[in-house]
């Protein structure tokens, strides 16, 4: 290799020493790196908008429904977005450098739709009574039953 023929043997300009019998004399006092590599994610806070998506860079990027309107923290890294709410991760998206996209999981609405099941149950299938109960009620009331 170059840097073994040619850079490590030269005598260096300002030290008049070789680079290797430099590094031979700072080795024994070089720390291991750190088992867990550095963060580097720029971190910003961020809004959701009421449609469930943040506004980077020109670019939608969606969040959970009960996230919309909702103050949350962007971590970005050269190559994903990820999303937290109160340190919770709630949402990560491979970051895109197109402008004007919108980005979003392939079905995001899913989760919306059995939250709005569970807030408006089915109607009651009917029971027997059930229906000269309403028809009772709306004879009182002077109005026929809607069927």
């Amino acid at each position: 290799m170059w840097r073994d023929t040619v850079a490590n043997v030269l005598v260096h300009g300002e030290t008049h020493r070789h680079p290797l019998d430099l590094f031979a004399a700072e080795q024994p006092r070089l720390k291991p790196l750190p088992v867990l590599p550095y963060d580097c994610a720029v971190v910003r806070p961020i809004s959701a908008n009421g449609c469930c998506h943040v506004l980077f860079d020109t670019n939608r990027y969606s969040v959970p429904p009960r996230y919309a309107s909702q103050k949350l923290t962007l971590k970005l890294y050269p190559d994903q977005l990820l999303l937290f709410h109160h340190e919770i991760l709630i949402a990560t998206h491979l970051r895109t450098y197109d402008r004007l996209q919108k980005v979003t999981p392939p079905d995001p609405t899913q989760e919306l739709l059995t939250h709005r099941k569970q807030a408006r149950p089915e109607p009651a299938p009917d029971l027997p009574g059930v229906e000269t109960s309403r028809q009772g009620l709306c004879s009182q009331a002077g109005r026929q039953a809607v069927q």
